[in-house]
Formats: structure tokens, C-alpha cells, sequence
């Protein structure tokens, strides 16, 4: 979906509204117990001039549902919560639907025991159903692990190329106090790894109130050249009497996203705490200052940082346990000589963990060659960033197609040169 020269809606909490409703059961389970309150209030963002919506499928992955005892209902619940949403937004011409899709629960390796193949498999099945639904944008949101935010994408991105069908792809990350995730990227990482990834539009959703959003936002916003969405806390929670309790009220919601759109964010909503309520009067602000011409605001164009590389320090390595790597790691950061490492191989799966390896101790830049296509794709798909091609001189030319077509995909570059 291409995005006009305008600030968009989006809409905001499901939980708290559930919460006081009185529902403390699993939120997800909601379409098939009470659907007539998941749709009123999808309705009610709707009623009050959303542009998006999403569905009620946040935590629908297998994972979170085995936990809720809900697993053998996946397809039925994300398929009912597409249907309710739809139900709401077509009361509304413009209002789109947007497939929620939250991150797994479980920490991937080396922090959890999640692999690559496991997160693959689980964001795939929810996606693949969502699409049967007829979801075709989606929304990866609150993430606080860059690396499942990439696997995610990559599953979504598979099922586009597979089903034959343009997908829309919006990716949002939490962010903790010192301005970092739980894992600790840095929203310039986030920006720049989520843009070659190729989604549509990236941002920061939850973390707290739109206030301390901000400077995330202006970081991400100088660091791509997608558009920027935002969806902050309704200020930051108390505990009042056991409750948490969001107490922002909409006017202070609303002048504070407007600081957010001027900081770059182009589609604006709410996460936790925010109601119906908080929306509209956002909207109305906001749609105040776009009549004046003064929104959305012109950023200046992003361009790449070029690098220098100086030769690369080869790694053939045989030895591909963790403690052989940590080894390595620890004798090349020794080495001042190099500010590039290639980690070559012939099985994409160990390069992308000596990769992961190795980025974590070392300051410098990892990348990899291989004497095959197929080891480079699969490592560039596991590794937990997005690692640079090196083509030795003893490459095999007639792969050179495939290597290009890779390097696109991923959003790569090919560095040639000898080892």
C-alpha cells in the first residue's frame, strides 16, 4: 500500500479496553468468546476517523496459544479476528485492515533457546493463515530483539514471493529507557537493518508516552527514508491501588504526537493506555495542522554513509563450536591491523553462528565468503544482522547471477578482492 503526502491514523489500545470492560481473560480467545466486543471497539476507532485498524491477533502465534491451551484453534481465531475487523472497517470508506502480528514470547539464541527455524516456523503458520483471511498488510510490532524482528520479516516476505501477492510490511520495535531495546540495538540499527530488509514503513511503538518517543523517532527518522510510524503509551503508568493506571488525558496525548509527527512520523495511533477517546482528539490536532500545510514535515533525505574497507582479516575456520569461536574472537580483537573480519565457509548455518559469534565480541564488521550461492543466502538469512558478500578471486563466475539477485533481496553489498 503507497502512502500519500499526508499524516495517517491509527488506532490504539485493545488490552486496556478489555481490561476495563472487566475481561481478564487470554485477549485473543476474545473473537470467539465475546466477538460483539471485539467489534464495537474496533468499530469505535473506526467511528472516530482511523485510517488503520488491526486485528486482535497480537499474541495468535503457536507458541502463546499452546501456553493459553488455544493451539488447535489458531487458524480459527486469526480468521474470525480478520472477519471482525473487516466488519468495522467497512463502515468507514478508507479504513484498512492490519494483520497484528507480536513477537513470539520466547528469547531467541543465544539470550533464549528460540532458534532461527523455530521463529521461522511460527511467524510463517500465523502469516499464512492471516493471509488465507485475505490480511494483506501487516503490522510486526513491540519487538525488543532486532533479530526475531528480521526472521519475522523474512517469513512474511517468503509467503509474498510464494503466494505471488505484494504484501505490506510495517515494523515497529519497543525501546527501553537508555534509548536501546532489551537485546540492545540502537534505533539508527533498527532503521537501517529493517529498510534493506525492505519493509514499507518502520517506527517505535509502546515503550512509553509519546514525550520520551520522540527522540527514538527523530534517530529512526534520519536513518531511512521510509516512512515513520509511531504508536507511544498513553504517558507512563502508575499503580494505583494494585491497577496500573494510564493518566494522560487525550489533550496531553494529542499535543505530544503532534510533537511526534513533526519529529517525522508520518502514521501516528496509540498502545497502551490509549482509548478511543485519546484518538480523536489526536486526530483533530493533527488534522488541524495538516489544513494548515504545516504536516506532514519534510525530512531530509537519507543517504548511506559510504565505507572504506581496508583488507579483510580471513578466518577459515574448521573449528565451528562456540568455544573454538569465542577463541577466535578474542585473539582477532587483539589485532588492531583490521577494521573488516570475513568468516569463510562452505555451510551457510555455521557461518551465520560464527557471525553471531563473533559480531558480539568484536567492534568490527563480520562479513563472509563462501565458494557456493546457496552457503552465502543461508547465512545472510540466519546470521542475526544483515552480513556483506566477499567475493574472492577464485569464485565461480557462473554464479555471479544468483549472487547479484541475492545481494537485492537482502539488501547487501558485494565486496571483491583476494584472500
Amino acid at each position: 500500500m503507497l502512502l500519500d503526502d499526508r499524516i495517517y491514523f491509527y488506532d490504539g489500545s485493545k488490552g486496556t479496553m478489555f481490561i476495563q470492560s472487566g475481561f481478564k481473560d487470554f485477549p485473543e480467545a476474545l473473537v470467539l468468546t465475546y466477538p460483539d466486543v471485539v467489534y464495537e471497539l474496533a468499530k469505535s476507532y473506526v467511528d472516530v476517523g482511523c485510517d488503520f485498524i488491526q486485528t486482535n491477533t497480537f499474541g495468535a502465534n503457536g507458541h502463546t496459544l499452546t501456553l493459553n491451551n488455544l493451539a488447535n484453534r489458531q487458524k480459527e481465531i486469526i480468521t474470525k479476528a480478520f472477519e471482525l475487523a473487516s466488519k468495522a472497517a467497512s463502515e468507514r470508506e478508507g479504513c484498512n485492515v492490519v494483520f497484528s502480528i507480536g513477537s513470539i514470547g520466547k528469547l531467541m539464541k543465544p539470550a533464549g533457546d528460540m532458534d532461527f527455524d523455530e521463529a521461522y516456523s511460527l511467524f510463517y503458520t500465523m502469516a499464512d493463515y492471516a493471509f488465507s483471511a485475505g490480511a494483506r498488510i501487516f503490522h510486526l510490532e513491540t519487538f525488543t530483539d532486532l533479530y526475531e524482528m528480521k526472521v519475522a520479516v523474512l517469513a512474511l516476505k517468503d509467503l509474498s514471493e510464494q503466494r505471488e501477492t505484494k504484501l505490506t510490511i510495517y515494523a515497529t520495535v519497543a525501546f527501553e529507557e537508555n534509548g536501546r531495546t532489551l537485546m540492545g540495538n540502537t534505533p539508527e540499527e533498527c532503521a537501517k537493518l529493517l529498510s534493506k530488509l525492505g519493509v514499507n514503513a518502520l517506527g517505535a511503538n509502546c515503550s512509553f508516552g509519546a514525550e520520551k518517543m520522540m527522540p527514538i523517532i527523530e534517530r529512526m527518522a534520519r536513518s531511512t527514508n521510509l516512512p515513520i510510524l509511531a504508536k507511544p503509551n498513553c504517558g507512563l503508568p502508575k499503580n494505583v491501588d494494585g491497577q496500573i493506571v494510564f493518566e494522560q488525558s487525550p489533550e496531553e496525548f494529542a499535543n505530544e504526537c503532534l510533537a511526534l509527527a513533526k519529529a517525522g512520523a508520518q502514521i501516528i495511533g496509540g498502545c497502551c493506555g490509549t482509548t478511543p477517546l485519546h484518538i480523536q482528539e489526536m486526530i483533530r490536532v493533527l488534522s488541524e495542522e495538516q489544513e494548515k500545510g504545516i504536516l506532514p514535515i519534510k525530512r531530509a533525505e537519507y543517504v548511506e554513509e559510504k565505507v572504506v574497507y581496508k583488507n579483510p582479516m580471513v578466518c577459515y575456520h574448521k573449528e565451528w563450536d562456540e568455544d573454538s569461536l569465542y577463541d577466535l574472537a578474542y585473539d582477532i580483537s587483539d589485532d588492531d591491523e583490521n577494521d573488516l573480519v570475513c568468516i569463510y565457509g562452505n555451510d551457510g548455518k555455521n557461518m551465520a553462528n560464527a557471525v553471531a559469534v563473533l559480531q558480539r565480541i568484536l567492534k568490527k564488521e563480520v562479513i563472509i565468503a563462501c565458494n557456493n550461492a546457496e552457503g552465502y543466502e543461508e547465512a545472510i538469512r540466519r546470521a542475526p544482522n544483515l552480513p556483506n558478500i566477499y567475493l574472492t578471486t577464485d569464485f565461480d563466475k557462473s554464479e555471479m547471477d544468483k549472487i547479484i539477485k541475492i545481494a537485492e533481496k537482502y539488501g547487501v553489498k558485494i565486496i571483491e578482492g583476494e584472500l
